[in-house]
């Protein structure tokens, strides 16, 4: 019975990551003008949490993070993946 809850816990909790970098990739989009490709949203939802650590300590830093291609050929994952995502929990 504890594999399965812990089992059920990383899926949640795998499936709460991918949904915050697709989220940051649409944040990224709509602020910069440029939608990433969906594997970029990691480093994206990365670089966004460590300017929110800077804002928040005062630190200045600098923050660079490889952003490979762009979205606008991938409309269509976007759009399948939010879908799937938003099934998933029950949207």
């Amino acid at each position: 019975m504890n594999d399965r809850l812990d089992n059920a816990g990383y899926a949640i909790c795998v499936l709460s990551l991918l949904v915050l970098s697709l989220i940051a990739g649409v944040q990224f989009g709509r602020c910069e003008g440029i939608l990433p490709a969906p594997e970029s949203n990691h480093a994206v939802k990365a670089a966004i949490v460590e300017a929110l650590k800077c804002k928040e300590s005062g630190e200045a830093k600098t923050i660079l993070f490889n952003l490979s291609g762009h979205g606008n050929f991938d409309m269509a994952a976007y759009d399948a993946d939010s879908s799937k995502f938003t099934q998933s929990l029950g949207c």
